[in-house]
């Protein structure tokens, strides 16, 4: 019955009843159908036709002919390993390994595919593998493929053929098309590529056999040890693990030189993985490297669980930075483990380049976002690069060397018809344009997960992995270094990027010894979009950002130091730690540090952290160009207990350090300091200082300018422009010792201010002042209420009025600030060397010097509570300063003060005999 019979019939059969009708496809003789609710619905059984029933039967006849024609040679299958789960031999057919086999109403599934009565066309039956490889078969035409009588197209599967090792398959000169090498670590299937007559050996991955022919592994992914890879054995890895642990690396190189390298084979695993587009798993095993056999990386890498040493011939013992373009193109390549590869840069040619300079060079100017340039326009989602013969800085002001020289460089990623999705942040000189090319964006992400690198050996110099495609994800970075001298390695990089987009670095640790100046853990240079998350990266390996990076995102890491070579623009950093170095800044727009904590430690005993008194700084030996937005949002300040000495030598510690003492020659360029610097919630633990400290005279400053210029104008003609608006709020310090005060500074200057008459990017408005500098809840620990003069300020401004030019004096651009101080306690304010207006709101004043030099003060709200040197000295500048709806207490450590107060409105509470002088007329009557 067919069908719509058996439906219109539906009143006779039972509500869930099932019957059978006609098959609509004839593929079987009937299926099965339920009564759902008065229509009929297919249950999936279905009852044989006889046509299945003689396939079924021939291929039971094939099988039993495959097995019967063999004899006493068996047929079996077997594994990599040497494991044979099922085949025949000794007369029967086994499965010995196997303890269910099941199957669901569908049949017997394989990666997805079922047994059906169904074969492709062409075919009566058939068995292939994902990759359309046929492993046995019969044809309409009765041609048999896969039982040892004829390719027929898939390769022929001889029973009982396999190979023991790569020489069996290359001596090989029968029929066969499909072998298998068996035993541990090297097995898998090899298949001749009968298209290939000309590729040469990848030993592991491509075999040539006595007649020329091409077999080529057949995998999913491929490791190390299928291509001969050389594995460290296990009693001398485990020796070298014993001498480590007990700090003996010499005896662990001794044991290691023993060892074979195994670059060749990790090279050929990955040029294999390139040829085929698979991955690379190497999950076990240790490996030594003499880093002389680059490895390229196009596909996926998971070297998780595998250790690879380097040694005491592993790199170079010099110092490699490798080749500048335009300015030391021919310097030689630093050696490298693996270098991340992926589509060909698309470099402009010499024609394209005259075109660009007299076309669209004129682009490139700081604040646009527009390039139309033509053949841009394909390329959306990728990257162009474009590099000036033209120098900007000139580092250390070196002009001899051309690699001190920082050329003009500008990339953004490509959008649509000419919009850049970063901004261009150089003024580039028209037509000056010497390289430029197109990165293009790749398909997808490569992931890239790295092994444990154990370096061993002296002053050797090398970088673990290069990154030289866009759109990476470097995962689970190991790195230890045990080297055994102090000497330099200076152009170690474990991990460097260049000239790329989108790097994700995800999980890292890293440690190096004590000789770490101009090593680092991870180096990126011309780089847009740059991730670096839970890195710990200690004992020498910072973070450099070397000539360029736009986009930089640092999250939940902690590292030595975080260097910035011209420049870093839009750099944000979560949650890090910088232990014993500091942050040197150099570029532009945005740097924002939030929840950023400093860790002082010793430099001696064998540390490798130099004793800092400073954790931000702008780049000196890059004209300290920094002009950005800075903030600071929660710092942390801690000091290692066992330190030998404390800043016996130095009068502050500072968050921030605009310029510092360093000499300075002409670099090139002016000194651009940061736009704005906004700190806030600042605090210094001093639980681990020495008994006695701080010292009477030290500060905890925020803002630190240890000299007015970093170059003299008036000989190089070169400005240092200093902040236009600086902002503190909320600075205190813990753990302060009962004896000891611990100050908090807004804003430190050096006395020679006067000399920069140029330092300010806007005119003097109608008040005098083109700068504002706001301090706000900033809570000093008081418990010695006895400070010289001069010796530790909330504002420290030094110098004498008397060596005021009139440079200083009359030009609109003197940096003169409106410094306003909010809730500050105490507020001890030090003007005498510079001009500026001071308003103070609330708080406590302890202090106000100016030295006679004019500057006006208001003081409104506050508590007044001077706070004298040794001698009882106390100081107010009474006859610039305006004071209203204050309260007046005593002195402190039962000081007289003996000056005067103008204004009105205040309240007296302290003792009228400690200050004798104050008019009546400035406080409410009682």
């Amino acid at each position: 019955m067919s069908l719509a019979a058996a439906q219109a019939d539906i009143a006779n059969i039972p509500v869930n009843s099932t019957t059978y009708v006609r098959s609509l496809d004839g593929s079987s003789l009937a299926d099965e159908y339920v009564n759902n609710g008065g229509t009929l619905v297919q249950t999936g059984r279905r009852m044989p036709s006889q046509t299945f029933v003689e396939q079924v039967n021939e291929i039971a006849v094939l099988l039993k002919g495959l097995i019967d024609n063999q004899g006493d040679n068996p047929y079996s299958v077997v594994f990599k390993n040497g494991l044979s789960p099922f085949g025949y031999k000794n007369g029967r057919l086994y499965a010995d390994e196997f303890e269910k086999l099941y199957s669901t109403d569908s049949g017997l599934e394989f990666g997805g595919s079922i047994i059906d009565n169904n074969p492709p066309e062409g075919w009566r039956f058939v068995i292939y593998y994902r990759n359309g490889l046929v492993m046995c078969g019969q044809k309409n035409d009765g041609t048999m493929v896969g039982f040892g009588e004829g390719s027929g197209g898939g390769g022929s599967v001889e029973p009982g053929d396999t190979a023991a090792d790569y020489d069996s398959i290359r001596n090989y000169t029968g029929a066969a098309t499909v072998r298998d090498v068996v035993g541990q670590n090297i097995g898998g299937r090899f298949v001749v590529n009968a298209d290939d007559t000309t590729s040469a050996e990848i030993p592991g991955g491509i075999l040539v056999d006595l007649l020329g022919r091409r077999w080529y592994r057949q995998a999913d992914y491929v490791n190390y040890d299928q291509f001969l890879a050389f594995r460290v054995p296990g009693a001398t890895l485990l020796a070298i693990q014993v001498a480590l642990g007990v700090g003996n690396t010499s005896s662990a190189i001794a044991y290691l030189s023993a060892v074979s390298p195994s670059d060749r084979a990790i090279q050929n695993a990955h040029r294999y993985a390139n040829l085929l587009k698979i991955p690379v798993r190497q999950n076990d095993g240790a490996f030594l490297l003499l880093v002389d056999h680059e490895a390229e990386v196009r596909t996926n890498t998971d070297l998780s669980g595998a250790i690879i040493f380097t040694s005491t011939e592993s790199g170079v013992s010099e110092i490699q930075w490798g080749p500048l373009r335009i300015l030391d193109p021919d310097a030689p390549e630093p050696p490298r483990m693996f270098n991340i590869k992926g589509k060909d840069r698309v470099e402009l040619t010499a024609a394209e380049l005259v075109t660009f300079n007299a076309n669209y060079s004129q682009y490139l100017k700081k604040g646009s976002q527009y390039l139309p340039y033509p053949k841009l326009y394909p390329y959306y989602g990728g990257m162009f690069y474009a590099l000036s013969t033209a120098a900007e800085i000139y580092r250390n002001g070196d002009r001899v060397n051309p690699r001190n020289r920082v050329l003009y460089r500008e990339f953004s990623r490509i959008g649509r018809q000419g919009a850049l999705t970063e901004r261009i942040v150089k003024n580039i000189p028209d037509g000056t344009i010497g390289y430029a090319a197109i990165i293009q964006k790749e398909d997808n992400f490569l992931k890239f997960r790295c092994p444990h690198f154990i370096e061993l050996g002296d002053s050797r110099r090398f970088v673990n992995i290069e990154i030289s495609r866009p759109m990476v994800h470097v995962k689970d970075l190991v790195h230890s270094s045990l080297q055994t001298a102090a000497v330099s390695l200076e152009s170690r990089v474990v991990l460097s990027g260049r000239e790329v987009f989108d790097v994700f670095c995800d999980v890292g640790e890293a440690t190096c010894h004590p000789a770490e100046n101009g090593s680092y853990g991870i180096c990126i240079r011309d780089t847009c979009n740059v991730h670096i998350n839970r890195y710990y990266g200690l004992h020498g390996w910072g973070f450099q950002g070397h000539h360029g990076i736009k986009g930089l995102y640092v999250k939940d890491s902690m590292f030595n130091r975080m260097d910035f070579h011209s420049f870093g623009y839009d750099c944000y950093f979560d949650n890090m730690t910088l232990k014993g170095r500091q942050a040197n800044l150099q570029g532009g727009n945005d740097w924002k540090f939030r929840n950023l904590k400093h860790i002082v430690t010793r430099s001696s005993g064998g540390a490798v952290e130099p004793f800092l008194n400073f954790v931000i700084a702008m780049r000196q030996d890059y004209a300290s160009d920094c002009e950005c937005n800075l903030v600071v949002d929660g710092l942390t300040v801690m000091w290692d207990k066992g330190l030998p000495a404390w800043y016996n030598g130095s009068r502050s510690y500072d968050v921030v350090r605009i310029i510092d003492t360093a000499n300075s020659l002409d670099q090139g360029i002016d000194s651009k300091l940061p736009y704005t610097i906004d700190i806030r919630n600042v605090v210094f633990d001093l639980a681990g200082i020495q008994e006695g400290k701080p010292n009477s005279n030290f500060e905890f400053s925020a803002v630190t300018a240890l000299r007015s210029q970093f170059t003299d104008y008036v000989t190089t003609g070169r400005k240092t422009l200093l902040p236009d608006n600086i902002n503190v709020d909320g600075m205190t310090a813990i753990n302060v010792q009962p004896t000891q005060n611990a100050v908090m500074c807004g804003i430190k200057m050096s006395e020679d201010l006067y000399q920069n008459y140029m330092g300010s990017r806007n005119k003097k408005g109608s008040d005098g002042t083109n700068a504002r500098v706001t301090l706000r809840n900033l809570h000093s620990v008081i418990n010695n209420p006895v400070i010289e003069l001069a010796a530790a300020q909330t504002v420290d401004m030094p110098g004498d009025a008397a060596a005021w030019t009139e440079n200083y004096l009359n030009s609109d651009y003197s940096w003169i600030p409106r410094i306003t101080l909010e809730n500050c306690i105490p507020a001890i304010v030090h003007v005498p060397g510079a001009k500026a207006v001071v308003d103070i709101h609330g708080g406590k004043l302890a202090r106000l010097y100016t030295n006679g030099n004019g500057n006006r003060c208001r003081v409104t709200g506050a508590d007044i509570e001077l706070v004298p040197d040794a001698a009882g000295a106390t100081y107010l500048a009474a006859d610039k300063t305006l004071v209203t709806g204050c309260s007046w207490l005593n002195p402190a450590s039962a000081a007289i003060y003996t000056g005067g107060l103008r204004g009105s409105g205040n309240e007296m509470i302290g003792d009228s005999a400690r200050a004798p002088n104050l008019p009546a007329k400035t406080f409410i009557e009682e």
